[in-house]
């Protein structure tokens, strides 16, 4: 079971000392780090709240599976480890925003009514 993790804080008070527990982030990338071999996601749910956003390490190699990580505003599902000091990634999946027609009228329909009510 994997705990979901919208802030540090919530990343806190899941850990507990000398045990490795097992976290959901979802979220959009905010950076990529090359040098230091990790990715700044800010948690979808705090994404106007101005909260703090979260490293996360991508392997020990410093390798990237995915080049689409390092874009910004890239959204993520990530299952990571957190030890108490970093969280790690397990498996990152790269969340698609591909819009077909029909969801495009259907997009464009709802921002009508919001914009003119009946």
């Amino acid at each position: 079971m994997s705990n979901l993790v919208i802030n540090t804080d919530s990343l806190k008070e899941h850990s507990r000392e000398n045990h490795i527990v097992k976290v959901r982030i979802l979220g959009m990338v905010l950076e990529y780090n090359a040098l230091s071999g990790f990715i700044r996601v800010q948690p979808i749910i705090n994404l106007t709240q101005g909260r703090t956003p979260l490293d996360i390490r991508l392997d020990q190699q410093l390798q990237l599976d995915n080049a689409e990580l390092c874009y910004s505003g890239t959204m993520v599902d990530a299952m990571c480890i957190y030890d108490g000091d970093f969280v790690s990634a397990l498996e990152i999946k790269v969340i698609r925003n591909d819009f077909t027609t029909s969801d495009r009228e259907t997009l464009r329909a709802m921002s009508e009514i919001k914009n003119h009510p009946l």
